[in-house]
């Protein structure tokens, strides 16, 4: 009888030891960076996450990306194509979750339209062989699936039957910005392909 008694409360304390470890709710401290283009990762730091990749799902703005490493306090996840600015939520086994806001997915440009050679084209689908390298100007560009032209040389896109967004941008060198603009969108850019020789 003794032992009968025994066994069940050492049965009772191992079920409620594996039910703590089991339910125990994440919890999201931070995450770094707070904005990202899809393809890269993001630190996020907190506890409860486990220790199994295939156990976390991450999702970037309701967007599940890849979860690339996983301790009890630290998830390395890639941010996924189309994700969406918003939460960052983590999801343990299909079933305890917790999420944190202030997460900005940073939309790319992906195609542009120059004047280069009279006109140029290119985007992330088919990449022209042809790089400009000499003086020319930025005709337009497609932003979150939006193309929009610049102002430069409208008449060149309607032309080839290219629908956009008419605007105007203007080329300024980002070191020598200064004030306040209202009523405006910045776009920064730098040099992305390996090398300096060449615009």
């Amino acid at each position: 009888m003794k032992i009968t008694t025994t066994l069940k409360h050492i049965f009772f304390v191992c079920t409620l030891l594996l039910a703590a470890q089991t339910f125990a709710q994440p919890s999201i401290s931070s995450f770094t960076p707070i904005s990202q283009l899809s393809g890269f990762n993001v630190e996020i730091t907190g506890s409860n996450f486990g220790s199994s990749t295939s156990a976390v799902t991450v999702k970037f703005g309701g967007v599940t990306g890849t979860t690339v490493s996983v301790n009890s306090t630290k998830i390395i996840a890639t941010v996924p194509n189309g994700a969406k600015s918003g939460n960052i939520t983590v999801e343990i086994s299909g079933s305890n979750s917790t999420s944190k806001s202030g997460w900005v997915y940073i939309e790319t440009i992906d195609q542009i339209y120059t004047d280069y050679q009279g006109y140029w084209f290119s985007s992330s689908i088919s990449n022209n062989s042809t790089d400009p390298d000499l003086s020319h100007n930025l005709l337009g560009f497609r932003y979150g699936n939006t193309r929009y032209s610049t102002g430069a040389n409208d008449t060149i896109l309607s032309n080839r039957n290219i629908s956009f967004n008419a605007a105007l941008w203007n080329a300024l060198p980002v070191s020598k910005l200064t004030g306040t603009i209202g009523q405006a969108v910045a776009v920064y850019a730098s040099k992305n392909d390996g090398t300096t020789a060449a615009a």
